[in-house]
């Protein structure tokens, strides 16, 4: 998960990242810039497989989670659920704003970073991303 999401993208980084697991057998050559199938030694990365992998660079803070079936997010506290003040946050974040939550019920803030999400998910403003993880 990423640690801080307002620190600018090391794609240079990442590129070099990339390209060690091509040479070691976790990725094949990328078909695109950053845009890797898995190599034969793709099990190291993640096991059971995944059909590709890419750098993500979207230009804005981004939510970052295994989001079928949608992203749950509670009070801490109290155990309300969250999800539209949640989303009015993060809205007003990625704008300029403070970013934080009020809970409805209980009175507890805390910024859109440090609320647990189900499934588990982090923002940033880059990502290494799988797809079709088996």
């Amino acid at each position: 998960m990423p640690g801080d999401p307002d620190l600018p993208p090391p794609v240079a980084g990442l590129a070099g990242l990339l390209d060690g697991f091509v040479a070691d057998g976790r990725l094949a050559p990328a078909r695109r810039p950053l845009r890797h199938p898995p190599g034969p030694r793709a099990d190291q990365l993640v096991a059971g497989g995944f059909s590709t992998l890419w750098v993500d660079l979207p230009g804005q803070r981004t939510l970052y989670a295994n989001q079928l079936g949608g992203v749950r997010v509670a009070c801490p506290a109290c155990g309300r659920p969250l999800a539209r003040e949640f989303g009015r946050a993060v809205e007003r974040w990625r704008t300029g704003g403070d970013g934080a939550v009020t809970c409805p019920a209980c009175g507890l803030q805390r910024p859109v970073t440090a609320l647990p999400l189900r499934p588990p998910g982090a923002f940033a403003r880059v990502a290494l991303v799988l797809a079709d993880v088996t």
